[in-house]
């Protein structure tokens, strides 16, 4: 009896073991001081500086399980938090995606954020961009501090959350940047010039702010 007592307890030992192992491949504690409030107007950062936890659901590279925790997404840094048992967590396997549920003009409204797309300048493959449409043709959006790093090497302490750049992801996997402009777009998407040429003469769209983008983006996906 004492013999099958002591190989229980060295299973049950082993067991707890290899749980805190992949417990700590998967995630890891992380320390966060509390944040002095900054004056703002992206939503998601907005929660971030403010430690506003929301639902929100992950995808990993290497596992197409959905996982669902309280997020926080900095999006300036570019870094996405988890909490779990009153920890902040981050995630040490990839990430491929995210969602997050936030609250805007008295609705609910799921945000998606992706990574994984080509290097373009200071961007890596592993900066995430706002997802506004998808489909073969993405329509995607960045604010990560890296893309003051292009041209303009801005210093930190002088950088604002206010800077954004839209970029749209190609049927061929080719990631270009985007304007609010129709004349620069055709010259950026000439393999679709004919078709948003069509699609902006029968929608009438001007393709001068974000909204006629997306719709432009929802069109040109559905029509193949």
């Amino acid at each position: 009896m004492r013999g099958l007592l002591l190989l229980l307890l060295t299973c049950a030992m082993q067991q707890a073991m290899a749980q805190s192992i992949e417990a700590a491949r998967h995630s890891r504690p992380l320390a966060m001081g509390s944040l002095p409030p900054t004056e703002i107007s992206d939503d998601v950062q907005r929660l971030f500086i403010k430690q506003q936890w929301v639902p929100g659901t992950v995808v990993l590279k290497n596992n197409n399980n959905t996982l669902r925790f309280p997020l926080l997404f900095d999006v300036y840094s570019n870094q996405l938090y988890y909490q779990k048992a009153g920890l902040v967590m981050e995630f040490l396997e990839p990430v491929h995606q995210f969602t997050m549920r936030i609250m805007r003009k008295n609705d609910s409204v799921d945000l998606l954020y992706r990574r994984g797309y080509p290097v373009f300048q200071k961007n890596t493959d592993a900066t995430y961009y706002e997802v506004l449409v998808d489909g073969p043709y993405q329509l995607l959006r960045c604010k990560a501090k890296t893309i003051y790093l292009v041209k303009e090497e801005v210093p930190e302490e002088q950088r604002t959350y206010q800077k954004e750049l839209l970029f749209a992801y190609l049927p061929d996997g080719k990631l270009v940047q985007v304007k609010k402009d129709k004349a620069h777009l055709l010259a950026q998407m000439p393999d679709a010039a004919t078709t948003i040429e069509q699609i902006a003469a029968q929608q009438k769209l001007k393709l001068k702010n974000e909204e006629q983008l997306v719709r432009l983006f929802t069109l040109l996906n559905k029509a193949g």
